[in-house]
């Protein structure tokens, strides 16, 4: 009776719930309010050209700056972070982006939207970035990380499914100036969402996965001990995962920055590139979460290698899209582009965290950001650039191919030579 007593007692004292899952949905619900300030960029992009008769090439530098700043701060950003903790940290990034879309919203030049929205929302966005949501979700999960990592990204999909619409709707009735400010609006609802987090389960006296007690990560995928981001830097599995990261994104950004104006120029208008973009957005919130659960059976480098092969077939969507082209095309870049979005920094920044597990997962992450964010900063400018000066993408989608095979090849080569 006794023994019975004791059991009780045990199974009443065990949260039904595992707080780690309250921390993924947190997460899942600030990204894509930071996101709807990222991926809407397109549709400003695009507002720009018509208002300010800015060449592609220049208009491409506002995002280009946003990538540098990130480039340059995800890693130091990363640091602060594990000093001052999340609540904190995201909270002042938050007031931080939406200061920038409220000085944006005021701003009449290129060097004034590059002040506005590349550097001062740029470090709101890197505070904000999916290396520091990684990071977090991955020191409360082990065994389960890819498909908690994929739900807490799954909430991007949902975001940018209902406000890159919502932003295209008061670009097209109010003007952009208007929703920069309904932007500003939605971010400062990371505040209060950022005061459910806390950044290890040790603080609150439990232990990743709701484990009963401490003990090293098992599976397949996963890597044991302690890392520092000193130690991690004297790996080649750490080069081999930043080189990835250097263009793992960059081709992809190829697609997305210019899409609205790609499908202009093919006589489609911003309201269809609007709903195309919503149901990408869709696709997305559901890549996230299978292709984290498969990866946690498969491996991360074979859902990024179909995630390549994905941005390969929006390359050859974009290179032969003209004005007869069938609605549904667009569509099926939709789905490509979201399936896209969806297996490559989640899996990346999931793969450095089974690879260097320990009390610098966030600066490490914060430094696979600043890989991908190099490159995405230079390759949709160079895309731009060769636009401007030839009237066709057609070539640089062939560097973005040659930077997608040279990214996957590293990838599954870091984690074969797993230290």
């Amino acid at each position: 009776m006794a023994h019975t007593d004791a059991t009780s007692t045990n199974l009443a004292a065990k949260p039904r719930l595992f707080y780690g899952w309250l921390v993924v949905a947190a997460c899942a619900g600030i990204l894509p309010l930071i996101f709807a300030v990222r991926q809407s960029f397109t549709l400003f992009y695009d507002a720009f050209l018509t208002d300010f008769g800015w060449t592609r090439a220049d208009t491409s530098l506002i995002f280009t700056t946003s990538m540098v700043v990130f480039a340059l701060t995800s890693t130091a950003i990363g640091l602060l972070i594990n000093r001052f903790g999340v609540r904190l940290s995201f909270s002042i990034a938050a007031v931080l982006a939406a200061t920038g879309m409220l000085l944006s919203s005021r701003s009449n030049s290129l060097l004034a939207l590059s002040v506005s929205w590349g550097v001062i929302g740029g470090l709101g966005v890197t505070g904000l970035g999916l290396g520091q949501a990684s990071a977090l979700v991955s020191r409360w999960f082990r065994r389960q990380r890819g498909i908690a990592v994929g739900l807490a990204f799954a909430g991007i999909g949902l975001g940018v499914a209902a406000f890159v619409p919502l932003t295209g709707w008061l670009i097209r009735d109010f003007g952009w100036r208007w929703a920069f400010v309904g932007l500003a609006g939605l971010v400062t609802l990371i505040v209060p969402l950022s005061l459910l987090l806390h950044d290890r389960p040790e603080q609150i006296g439990l232990h990743p996965d709701g484990d009963a007690e401490a003990g090293l990560p098992t599976g397949r995928f996963l890597n044991t001990g302690t890392w520092t981001l000193w130690q991690a830097l004297r790996t080649p599995s750490f080069w081999l995962v930043f080189a990835s990261g250097l263009g793992s994104m960059g081709p992809l950004r190829m697609l997305t920055l210019p899409q609205v104006t790609v499908f202009a120029d093919a006589g489609f208008d911003q309201a269809l590139a609007s709903n195309v973009l919503g149901v990408s957005g869709l696709v997305l919130g559901v890549a996230y979460v299978v292709s984290g659960w498969l990866s946690d059976r498969v491996g991360r480098p074979a859902l990024f290698t179909f995630g390549s092969v994905c941005i390969l077939g929006g390359f050859v969507i974009f290179a032969t899209l003209h004005p007869g082209t069938p609605v549904s095309v667009l569509y099926l870049y939709a789905m490509l582009a979201g399936l896209a979005e969806g297996t490559r920094a989640s899996l990346l920044m999931a793969t450095a965290s089974d690879l260097f597990p320990g009390p610098s997962m966030g600066a490490i992450s914060g430094s696979m950001g600043a890989a991908m964010s190099i490159g995405a900063a230079y390759l949709p400018w160079l895309s731009g650039r060769m636009f401007d000066t030839s009237g066709s993408y057609v070539t640089s989608y062939w560097i973005g191919t040659a930077v997608l095979v040279v990214t996957t090849l590293t990838l599954w080569l870091a984690v074969w030579l797993r230290p």
